[in-house]
């Protein structure tokens, strides 16, 4: 009995490892996100996509957190290389403030429908 469990456990490790597919369950990457709309407004870290434009993210009571990433040449199709992303703290969990040129917007993570 040990050795199948080791044997499936081993298969579904190896399935993972040799998956295409994006980290997060349910996560889409920049180019899926622009081959929906070639005009969204999406940056892209670590093979995940933030999508802005988003109502109820741009109203939610929030407040910058820790700096998750600095965003260079190609990860993001609107915003400035050198835009700085922090995760976010307050009613709503899953917005990101993305500050550039004094300016600040927020993104959420984009998944599939």
């Amino acid at each position: 009995m040990r050795r199948v469990f080791t044997y499936v456990i081993g298969c579904l490790v190896l399935l993972a490892a040799c998956s295409n597919e994006p980290q997060h369950e349910g996560s889409v990457n920049m180019q899926q996100v622009l081959e929906e709309d070639a005009e969204a407004d999406v940056f892209e870290i670590d093979e995940q996509a933030f999508i802005g434009g988003v109502d109820w993210a741009e109203e939610a009571e929030v407040e910058k957190a820790e700096k998750i990433a600095t965003l260079s040449a190609g990860m993001a199709t609107k915003l400035p290389e050198g835009t700085e992303v922090y995760a976010t703290a307050g009613e709503r969990t899953g917005v990101y403030i993305a500050n550039y040129n004094g300016s600040e917007k927020r993104y959420i993570r984009a998944i599939h429908n």
